[in-house]
């Protein structure tokens, strides 16, 4: 997984977990947003100077 592809399906489980009641929204897989968020916080780690 990209961190492109990271960044998105963890915008997409922020909508969801923000729900206002438009749209119906289906809950991410736990496997596949833990995935977002590994590559999510190696990226972070690698493109900053360790103070994370």
């Amino acid at each position: 997984m990209t961190p492109t592809e990271a960044a998105a399906i963890l915008r997409q489980h922020n909508a969801w977990r923000r729900y206002n009641g438009d749209e119906p929204m289906d809950m991410q897989s736990p496997q596949l947003l833990g995935e977002a968020i590994d590559v999510a916080t190696q990226f972070i780690e690698a493109h900053t100077d360790g103070d994370v």
